[in-house]
């Protein structure tokens, strides 16, 4: 079951990548298997742990770089996520990948109120900090 959903998921988002997000209780129930491979010499496959330390949901997504596609296109592998206070997301990725071998994430609200480059592999951070003049919120998150 586990490669055969992983498998699907790879053929549905196109040859040479993938993006794929889900609950970190999905993957204790057997449905996630992490991809760990070398992908064209561009960086490493490879997942991180999305974890909100804040009060609030945080939506956002996860990026790759563009690949062009046997039609002369240009494709790219996308994925939304939506993390409840205090849970834990799982994010992979097998490219294609920014330079340094990085894909991109942003946080949004009802606009973007953070976003940065970041390579996998280890835990990644979501904080936001209440502003001084009570304005809202100062987001960010640990890239690498």
């Amino acid at each position: 079951m586990k490669a055969i959903l992983l498998q699907g998921l790879v053929v549905a988002a196109l040859a040479g990548g993938i993006i794929f997000a889900a609950p970190l209780a999905a993957r204790a129930q057997g449905f996630i298997e992490p991809i760990v491979t070398p992908v064209d010499g561009q960086g490493q496959a490879g997942c991180s742990d999305l974890i909100n330390q804040t009060e609030h949901t945080v939506r956002g997504s996860v990026r790759t770089a563009q690949t062009p596609m046997a039609d002369g296109t240009m494709a790219r592998h996308e994925a939304n996520f939506a993390i409840e206070p205090g849970k834990t997301w799982r994010i992979c990725s097998q490219g294609p990948f920014f330079e340094g071998g990085k894909v991109e994430i942003k946080i949004k609200t009802m606009f973007p109120v953070f976003e940065c480059m970041t390579t996998l592999g280890r835990p990644i951070v979501i904080t936001a900090v209440r502003k001084a003049d009570d304005s809202g919120y100062d987001w960010s998150a640990t890239c690498y």
